[in-house]
């Protein structure tokens, strides 16, 4: 569930506007979902985003799509074990990924 998901949730709980009651008040709950931080997507090249996109359809899990790697391309295993790039891999599998903007000259 994203930040977006639990504010419509919080929005059509039920409630009850007493002064002395036990019920939690919606407008304080909502104030405080709204100031949750939502992590940002990993950015990866398009390369990377295709590969993911072509394991996930082929029914990979990630240690799969992360052990083929090496196997079948070598511009994406360059990459794959430079600085944190392994674990940028797997935070885009698991939390999804924006792929990185390319400029045309």
């Amino acid at each position: 569930m994203n930040k977006q998901e639990l504010i419509e949730k919080v929005t059509r709980l039920p409630y009850e506007n007493y002064k002395y009651s036990p019920y939690v008040e919606r407008k304080s709950v909502l104030r405080l979902v709204s100031q949750l931080d939502e992590p940002q997507k990993p950015v990866v090249p398009q390369f990377v985003a295709d590969w993911i996109e072509e394991c996930k359809n082929d029914d990979f899990h990630l240690f799969g799509a992360m052990e083929a790697i090496s196997l079948n391309q070598k511009k994406l295993d360059y990459w794959f074990r430079e600085d944190d790039n392994m674990e940028l891999f797997a935070r885009a599998w698991l939390d999804g990924y924006e792929k990185e903007k390319r400029y045309l000259v």
